[in-house]
């Protein structure tokens, strides 16, 4: 019911009145202020409630005593009804009707307009306010996400540095452990080469026994001897290698138990480089994560520097006669009511001063030729004939006869000429108010007009950029034989809508509904991408979600070429899909995997230096 007027500023006295609008003046801004040493309740009486009304308005709201005037001011003659129809069956019903709120908030002036709906939260001062507000608690709150998230990076780093402490360590074990293995493998070879000299040995000894089973007369005693003699050697060369072979299977054995213990370092060694693996993995989520909400608080704060910009276009471009002017138009249009209300009664008041004219007239006429008959008569009469004396009786008739003629004609008003020019200066006066009255309204007419050409001129450049871009994305997506197309639909030179037209390569179908899912897929991420471009840059971050699903293979690489080409031009794109192909375009790629029954959240980030693209696409696999 306010309106406007709630934005208002309410001070103590007009001295202080004088101060602020000077400031405010020197500012440069605009502001409308309520003294309260000036500010008067409506001295007029206040009409009869109707019943079918709630309460007047201004009973129903608290305020202090020290504001009760201000608000009967603001809110004289405003009464609160149910809903909509009510306060219409009243407007209709009531000649000298109220001003009218519903529950609801819609107003119905005592004029006729009616107003409601929903006020945008960004088109007053006080929306403007609040947004700045918003956006400074974000910015405050990302802040201190970013300071926890630094504290947290710091106690990973010192882990870290602990993890590499007991690597170092761990790898001078393992050293150790190396060396060992070396040796043990320097013994291992040692003892195969002697098996293999024992090999040897056995079998001479069986050649040698092959030789004692000769007949008598064909063996030499001279060489059986030296074969015994061999034997006995060999025989003891082959204990004296039984016993390092034992020796050097001891030694093995004690080779392997030093293995198994090195082995156990081994894993610990292995546990420890994937808790270092995992804690560095952490440390570069956290400094990501510190670099996301970084950047998070710069955008707020821009937001928010945006915002203040806003807030001071808005007083700017607000203009700062409207309120006097509308307030005047009211006035006027109430002073046109009641001229209009008093030339009715005046013409009224005429009609019946004509009639009565008239009637006098007839009177008037009807003595003149009574008039004339007795001049007649008397002139008829012989000179010197004096009147005769009447009968009693007939003189009464006669009597009679003029008081009815006298009541027949009636009083005269000798003033009617003069209320006649009264009323006619009232009329011109009332004509000349009408007429200003109807100046403004032209003016606010055409600032609505021109308003109305600003945006549809915004709107039709916005819809050009917008089927362009949508051609140029259809094109890549499709190929260069693909055609895509926008359509406005206009009332006159007023956008009130838009049809979309596609026709892939091979094709003659221009209606969507007729189109594959994939093809209406990659047609809506052209109109949507084609949306997002224009004077105002680039998007900035896209999450896609399983947008890819549909596609073939073929229309897939088309897609990763078209999120390849839009991450170069400086948008981030988050994809959650299952597709392969999509993997490859990727930076870094985020999955859940399962270690021993358990879900484990893994990453994979590609080397810079390995892509030929510098985009900023992200993937994540579930």
């Amino acid at each position: 019911a306010l309106g406007r007027r709630s934005e208002y500023v309410v001070v103590r006295d007009a001295d202080r009145a004088k101060v602020v609008l000077a400031a405010v003046r020197e500012a440069g801004g605009w502001v409308t202020l309520l003294p309260l040493d000036l500010v008067r309740s409506h001295g007029g009486s206040r009409a009869n409630l109707p019943k079918e009304a709630l309460a007047w308005a201004q009973d129903v709201v608290d305020v202090d005593d020290a504001y009760r005037a201000l608000m009967a001011s603001l809110l004289h003659n405003t009464a609160l009804v149910e809903n909509l129809d009510v306060a219409t069956k009243l407007a209709k019903s009531l000649s000298d009707r109220p001003r009218l709120v519903t529950r609801r908030g819609d107003v119905l002036e005592s004029s006729g307009a009616m107003s409601g709906g929903r006020r945008s939260g960004g088109a007053t001062v006080l929306g403007l306010g609040r947004e700045l507000e918003r956006s400074e608690a974000e910015a405050q709150r990302a802040r201190k996400a970013a300071e926890e998230a630094l504290s947290e990076r710091q106690v990973v780093v010192e882990q870290v540095t602990s993890v590499q402490e007991r690597i170092k360590s761990a790898r001078a074990e393992l050293d150790g452990v190396e060396a060992e293995h070396q040796l043990l493998q320097a013994r291992l070879r040692d003892r195969e080469r002697r098996e293999v000299l024992l090999r040897d040995r056995e079998a001479q000894l069986a050649k040698a026994h092959s030789l004692l089973k000769l007949p008598d007369e064909e063996v030499d005693r001279s060489r059986i001897d030296a074969l015994i003699e061999a034997e006995h050697q060999a025989t003891e060369q082959q204990s004296d290698m039984r016993r390092r072979a034992e020796e050097a299977v001891r030694a093995e054995e004690q080779a392997l138990r030093a293995l198994e213990v090195g082995g156990e370092r081994l894993m610990g060694f292995a546990s420890a480089k994937r808790a270092y693996e995992a804690a560095l993995t952490r440390g570069a989520q956290l400094a990501d994560e510190a670099e996301r909400l970084f950047a998070s608080a710069e955008q707020l704060e821009q937001q928010r520097l945006r915002a203040v910009e806003a807030l001071v276009e808005a007083e700017k471009s607000v203009p700062s006669d409207v309120e006097s002017k509308r307030q005047a138009f009211a006035q006027a249009d109430e002073q046109l009511r009641t001229g209009e209300q008093e030339l009715r009664l005046f013409t009224e008041e005429q009609a019946r001063a004509g009639e009565r004219l008239e009637q006098a007239r007839v009177a008037l006429a009807r003595r003149e030729a009574a008039l004339e008959l007795a001049l007649d008569e008397r002139a008829a009469l012989p000179a010197g004939v004096e009147p005769l004396e009447m009968a009693e009786r007939s003189a009464r008739a006669k009597l009679r006869e003029v008081e009815f003629d006298l009541e027949t004609v009636g009083p005269v008003n000798h003033r009617a000429a003069i209320e006649h020019a009264s009323q006619a200066t009232r009329l011109s006066e009332l004509e000349a108010e009408s007429a200003e009255a109807m100046a403004a309204v032209e003016e606010l007419s055409a600032t609505l007009d021109a308003i109305d050409r600003e945006t549809t001129g915004r709107l039709n450049t916005a819809l050009k950029a917008a089927a362009k871009g949508f051609a140029e994305h259809v094109r890549q997506l499709f190929g260069p034989s693909a055609v895509g197309a926008i359509d406005v639909e206009r009332d006159g030179e007023r956008p009130i809508g838009l049809r979309i037209k596609l026709q892939p390569p091979g094709k003659r179908t221009e209606s969507l509904g007729l189109l594959s899912v994939g093809e209406r897929t990659m047609g809506a991420l052209a109109f949507l991408f084609a949306l997002m471009s224009g004077e105002a840059g680039s998007l900035p971050i896209a999450v896609l979600d399983e947008v890819d699903a549909p596609l073939d293979e073929v229309n897939i690489r088309r897609f990763c070429g078209f999120i390849e080409s839009l991450s170069v031009q400086g948008t981030q794109f988050v994809l959650i899909t299952h597709q392969k192909a999509t993997f490859e375009t990727a930076d870094t790629l985020w999955g859940v995997t399962s270690d021993a029954g358990v879900s484990r959240v893994f990453s994979m980030k590609r080397d810079v230096s390995e892509s030929s693209r510098g985009g900023a696409a992200q993937a994540a696999a579930l």
